[in-house]
């Protein structure tokens, strides 16, 4: 399915990005700087939101990797997540793609992946700590 991204439980997720890391490549680099310019575009836009880690090429596993704080004060973690999921179906369109909400200690993570025409993945993750 393309142009929306599929929310999978998390042992769903991880069997399905170790089956395309197994059977695909990942995007090239030239690829992977436009998705990344893409979240930090879209990060950017999101007033409530501070971005405070970002990497490129973490592994197969996490192509981007990404860390930021969200005042709960402002927005409760719950529209956060409805936030970025509707993100990566925007940054994801035209793939196939999904992604997976995994609790952490003081937020969570969002996982995601996707699998462009080319048959070439991009996967990563956004860890969002929640802050008073």
């Amino acid at each position: 399915m393309k142009g929306v991204s599929k929310k999978l439980s998390e042992t769903e997720f991880d069997k399905l990005r170790a089956s395309w890391i197994r059977a695909f490549q990942p995007v090239g680099s030239t690829q992977r700087c436009g998705w990344e310019a893409d979240w930090r575009n879209e990060l950017n836009e999101l007033v409530y939101f501070r971005l405070t880690h970002f990497n490129a090429g973490g592994g197969l596993k996490s192509l981007i990797e990404m860390k930021g704080k969200v005042n709960t004060g402002k927005r409760s973690l719950e529209f956060m997540k409805m936030d970025l999921e509707r993100i990566w179906s925007r940054i994801a369109a035209g793939t196939q793609a999904f992604h997976t909400i995994i609790p952490v200690e003081s937020g969570f993570t969002l996982a995601f992946g996707g699998l462009n025409c080319d048959d070439n993945y991009v996967s990563g993750a956004l860890t969002v700590e929640a802050v008073n």
